[in-house]
């Protein structure tokens, strides 16, 4: 089973904690399931306070970028796939060599440990 949190959780302010809702989406579903996140990443942004202002001036729903530590903790008790949490241009396939980072968005996948604390067997 996966869950899929896709562009969605910068839309959850940190006042409803995002992080408690994915930690009981996680509680409901089997070992062995994996989560899948992209995050907007505040400390990818180059001129971050200005961009966050600007979205939040025009949208009705408010937009929460966070940093990676912010967005690591999504993944607690679960095995980040390789190549972890990184921007989403670094993660599979390989970048070309000459790639440079395009995006502001965090992306990991993380699978959720068995009840022995290791991930189960495929």
């Amino acid at each position: 089973m996966a869950v899929t949190l896709l562009a969605v959780l910068h839309a959850i302010p940190d006042a409803d904690d995002p992080h408690a809702i994915v930690a009981k989406l996680m509680d409901a579903v089997p070992p062995g399931s994996y989560l899948a996140v992209t995050h907007s990443g505040s400390d990818l942004f180059v001129q971050k306070d200005s961009f966050s202002n600007a979205i939040n001036q025009t949208m009705r729903q408010q937009y929460t970028p966070r940093r990676r530590e912010q967005v690591e903790r999504f993944f607690a008790g679960l095995d980040l796939a390789d190549p972890g949490l990184v921007p989403v241009e670094e993660w599979r396939p390989e970048p070309a060599p000459d790639a440079t980072r395009q995006s502001a968005i965090w992306g990991a996948v993380g699978r959720k440990r068995s009840g022995n604390g290791t991930a189960p067997a495929v």
